[in-house]
Formats: C-alpha cells, structure tokens, sequence
C-alpha cells in the first residue's frame, strides 16, 4: 500500500513538472500542433525540401532531432529527405556503411515552437531502406516530434522520445529498446525477440506482436493492451497493476498475475492504467 501511495505522489509530481515544462517551452500558442495528436509540429508549408545525396548502403543508423517528426520506411533506394525550416536542416554524414543525422536547434527551435509568436511549421525526416536492406543498429533520440516506422528490420534497436507519439508496423526488431516520456506507442503486426517497451505517460498497444522471447512492458501512467499470437501455453506471462484492472484472454485476474510456463516470457506492469492481454487460442 505504501509503494502505492509514492507512486501516485511521483507520478502527480512528474505531471505537475512536465506540464509546467510544456506551458513553459510552448506557451500553450493557439498555432502550436497537438501534443499527442499526429499534428505535433504543424502542418503548413516549409522553407525547404533537400533530398541528400549519400554513400550508398548503410546498415548503421543513428538519428538525433530535437524539432521534427521521423518516418523511416521502405523505398526505391536508400534515401534520406529533409522538409522544413531552412534553420532546422540537418547535418547528415552518410558513409562506409553509417548514417548518422543530427539536427542541432538551439535558440532556432524557439522560432520552430512559436515562443516569439510566430507560426511554426511542419519539419520532417523521411529515410528509406529499399526492400531486403536490413539494419545491424537503429538508434533514434528525439524530442518534439513523431516516430512511424513502416516495414523495417533491425537487430539493435533504440527509440527514445520526449514528447510525441511512436508507431510501428510490420517490422522486426530482434532486440529493441523503446523510452516514451509523454505520448503513446503503438505496435502492430510486429516481431520482437527481446527488449524493454517503456511509457511514462501515455498508452502502450502492442496489436498482432509475434516471435516474442523475453519482452517487458511498462507503463507509468497509461494502459497496456496487447494481442499475442503465441499460444498462452508457450508463454510465460507476468501481468501486473497497482491501481486498475488485469485482463486475460477477457478473464479478469487480481492486481498481480503469472500465469503458465512457456518458453517465452511477456511482463506487461501499469502503475496507473488497465492491462489487457489477449493470446493465440
């Protein structure tokens, strides 16, 4: 009961300290875009388009922005596109296999969030991988912005963002490291060995998830839902809530659960919010 109680005082904290931070950097604008929404940087025309020119295959990504939504996706070829903000371009090293992006804002990301008044715009990052190209490392650290990846393959995944939402289908991530502040993630029709699945606020959704070893769910504030397509007798499933309610299979269980003894194991814990867990019949 008292791990409860310091847990609903931390979270109330952490709300109090993030809003404050939001209505702070953003100002609360009427322009500004939505914070969980898919508008999180507004949709209007940018000062720019640049398609860059790179050294051919990489199978190492590595992705820094602080103000811009990423999409990485298949495509004819391996590619990378910048629209947006002549002042947020970002500097890309494209070579011996590696693509690193770094978009470094500054003071410029006041002009991009609209502190000064002014209209912020739509800034995104598309990278394409043609069809049977494969990643050895996938690292994405951002700030403000969305995350969709569409029908991608990586070995060592790592996806951290602020503010914003992740999205994911039909890709395959044999080990992946996934850290969402304020915004929901949402999974479907993928396959994950291993890994960590972390929201400290916002709503984890794992639809069609397949191919699972050892995978850890965790939701501070936010609901867990996840459909499985592995048999609940393969599975070890360690389901758990401190305030809200445990679902299998639409059975409802008591606040902390392990059930069965596969080989595979699936923990899905929400200190605040509902876990739902359906499996494969």
């Amino acid at each position: 009961m008292r791990r409860l109680y310091l847990t609903i005082i931390t979270l109330i904290t952490v709300v109090c300290v993030i809003a404050g931070t939001i209505s702070h950097a953003i100002g609360f604008a009427v322009k500004a875009g939505k914070i969980f929404g898919n508008e999180l940087i507004q949709e209007s025309e940018g000062d720019m388009t640049r398609n860059y020119e790179g050294g051919g295959a990489f199978q190492e990504l590595d992705v820094e922005v602080e103000v811009a939504n990423v999409v990485l996706r298949r495509g004819d070829s391996f590619g990378v596109t910048f629209t947006g903000q002549k002042e947020l371009e970002p500097e890309v090293e494209w070579e011996n296999g590696e693509l690193k992006v770094e978009q470094k804002g500054g003071m410029k990301l006041t002009r991009s969030l609209g502190l000064a008044g002014g209209f912020h715009r739509k800034n995104e990052l598309t990278i394409t991988l043609p069809e049977g190209a494969k990643l050895s490392s996938l690292d994405l650290d951002m700030k403000y912005g969305n995350c969709r990846i569409e029908d991608i393959t990586a070995d060592d995944s790592e996806i951290v963002l602020k503010a914003g939402n992740i999205t994911a289908s039909d890709s395959t991530f044999a080990d992946l490291e996934i850290d969402a502040d304020a915004g929901n993630i949402e999974m479907r029709d993928c396959s994950i060995g291993k890994g960590q699945v972390r929201a400290d606020m916002g709503n984890i959704s794992l639809k069609g998830l397949d191919e699972i070893s050892d995978l850890v769910c965790d939701a501070d504030l936010g609901n867990i839902e996840a459909e499985l397509k592995q048999a609940a007798s393969d599975l070890t499933l360690v389901l758990e809530t401190d305030l809200g309610n445990v679902r299998l299979n639409g059975e409802k269980l008591s606040g902390r659960q392990t059930v069965g003894s596969g080989k595979a194991r699936f923990e899905a814990k929400a200190d605040l919010g509902n876990v739902e867990i359906k499996t494969a019949q």
